[in-house]
């Protein structure tokens, strides 16, 4: 058992990529089957498959050869289970790590959670067949485990990168586990024969921002798994968690509310140093007709220059706080852009009144709570041959809001694909900031 000093940063809402019915699914343990997982076809990430004969798939996922790789004795005395502890194993399967836990712990309970109708039956008759008492098989849905009750110990075998909006899914999950309670993951890390492709992974490093958002923090890490690696995670401090969806769109609220006061800061300019508005809009080459959505528009230091530059077209202001929405309303009267529509958002849209040429998001991605589920919803929003802007924060840069509330560039990516956009070009001259140029994927 190793300490690892793993680094921890954070994201806010849903990420991961897609991955096709045609992997080598005979060869796959359970675990890596969950139909409640992350894969093409639904706006949370979830690959809805039957697995609804589970005595022909326990065949597979309880082969003795798995046993090699999967060490599955070495995983649980790392975890050094006592012999009342209460254990949620999400993504049971057939039972293969579940039967074995509820054997180390005699008088504690084991919650085989799946989302398998089929699956739950096979774990009952299994606990049955046997005589594991204190194996409960549990009905899983794709938002949450149903847990009856606090756990110990939270395990997930291969199980992660199948869960769609993981942020908001682990936030939940902190009720299910007690206060010094532990969450373990083991995911691959390794493509091989029964792992799914390397670009469907999940990393540590998305890993760890994705649970450092939703309210955890890594203390230990194993490294004797070939295929997988195994985190032990424990709830952080409520200060951490804070930073999960809903509380970081009320703390947005709460900081912007006054806009003369944020557009000393917002309009500053010093900040043309550095943010270069011009030399980002000469690269989105707007024609003059062209009808943009500038989404968190601020105090309209976008906006005003979009305007400008679009005389025959239409700027539409949209932002979360009212305050702001009664200022870009002011400014376009006092500046005369006549051709500025200011718009109230919500927290689960920018409520645009028509579809659009661009969508500019310009240091509010990282703001946004559930993510996938928005930026799905915005599609028809966006024209068919529109492009969607994401100008945010590096997570290296200086000067930029804490590194717990930032969203990585993969993870932006890999967010924005699930929800049905592709990446068609980066642009790199800002210091403190990528911008990435998206368009929806091809019917």
């Amino acid at each position: 058992m190793t300490k690892n000093n793993l680094a921890v940063t954070a994201i806010l809402l849903l990420i991961s990529s897609h991955i096709t019915v045609a992997e080598t699914m005979a060869e796959m343990p359970a675990e890596h089957k969950m139909h409640m997982g992350q894969h093409k076809g639904h706006d949370d990430g979830a690959y809805h498959h039957s697995f609804a004969d589970a005595e022909k798939w326990a065949k597979q996922f309880d082969n003795a050869e798995r046993d090699s790789w999967q060490k599955p004795e070495q995983v649980l005395d790392a975890l050094k289970l006592s012999a009342n502890t209460t254990v949620a194993d999400i993504g049971a399967g057939t039972g293969y790590f579940s039967s074995r836990i509820a054997k180390r712990v005699p008088q504690g309970k084991v919650f085989a959670v799946d989302a398998e109708p089929d699956m739950v039956q096979y774990l009952g008759q299994r606990a049955k067949r046997e005589k594991i008492g204190n194996l409960n098989p549990i009905q899983a849905s794709a938002t949450s485990p149903n847990l009856p009750e606090a756990v110990d110990v939270v395990l997930l075998v291969d199980a992660y990168h199948h869960i769609g909006n993981r942020v908001e899914y682990f936030s939940k999950l902190r009720d299910s586990l007690k206060a010094d309670g532990r969450l373990a993951l083991i995911d691959f890390n390794k493509a091989g024969p029964g792992t799914p492709p390397k670009e469907h992974m999940v990393s540590i490093e998305q890993v760890n921002q994705e649970l450092a958002a939703a309210g955890y923090k890594p203390v230990e890490s194993h490294e004797f798994l070939p295929k997988q690696y195994f985190v032990v995670f424990q709830k952080s401090s409520e200060a951490q968690a804070a930073h999960s969806d809903m509380r970081m769109a009320g703390e947005h609220k709460m900081r912007f509310a006054d806009a003369e006061k944020s557009a000393k800061h917002f309009d500053s300019a010093d900040r043309e140093a550095w943010q270069q508005p011009e030399k980002v809009l000469d690269e989105l080459d707007l024609a003059s007709d062209a009808l943009v959505a500038d989404i968190g528009a601020g105090t309209g230091y976008f906006s005003a220059r979009i305007a400008k530059r679009v005389p025959e077209g239409k700027v539409f202001s949209a932002d979360l706080e009212p305050d702001m929405v009664r200022y870009l309303g002011e400014r376009a009267k006092r500046e005369n852009l006549a051709n500025i529509h200011p718009v109230q958002a919500s927290f689960d849209s920018p409520n645009l009144p028509e579809a659009v040429d661009v969508l500019l998001f310009v240091n509010a991605y990282h703001l946004i709570e559930n993510r996938v589920e928005y930026f799905s919803k915005l599609q028809p929003s966006l024209k068919d041959d529109g492009r969607l802007v994401i100008v945010d924060w590096r997570m290296n840069s200086s000067d930029t809001p804490p590194k717990m509330r930032l969203v990585a560039f993969d993870t932006a990516m890999a967010e924005l694909k699930q929800a049905g956009y592709d990446l068609v070009e980066t642009k790199e001259f800002l210091p403190r900031q990528y911008i990435a140029i998206l368009q929806k994927k091809e019917k």
